[in-house]
């Protein structure tokens, strides 16, 4: 369902793994998905990284590669009206929820009371 949704996958070739592991050593505080993830955003044509971590959005942003958090999905969904607002509604209700998600409350709050309001 997500292929055909336009969603691929993505092998990384050799070198982009040793590029990885490069990416790695000189920031030791990613985890190695955190390097793998910014590696294949790299090398998407239009590539967006999406991401909370403030360490990788300063890394992915000294490189050059466009970087939003979760959030700017809910946005980018709701603007395009591909979503109905009761299901967007519903994942910020889960994430708020979720003692395990950190997310900013605020954030989260405002965009209930916007979708609320459709």
């Amino acid at each position: 369902m997500l292929e055909d949704g336009g969603l691929a996958t993505y092998d990384l070739p050799g070198e982009e793994v040793a590029e990885v592991f490069t990416l790695k050593r000189e920031h030791s505080r990613l985890s190695a998905n955190d390097c793998f993830a910014l590696v294949t955003t790299t090398r998407q044509e239009n590539g967006i990284l999406l991401t909370g971590d403030a360490l990788l959005r300063k890394v992915a942003a000294a490189r050059e590669v466009r970087v939003h958090g979760v959030l700017w999905i809910i946005d980018q969904l709701h603007a395009a009206e591909v979503c109905d607002a009761e299901l967007l509604i519903s994942a910020l209700e889960c994430w708020r929820d979720d003692g395990a998600v950190f997310l900013p409350g605020a954030e989260i709050d405002s965009r209930l009371r916007l979708l609320r309001k459709i």
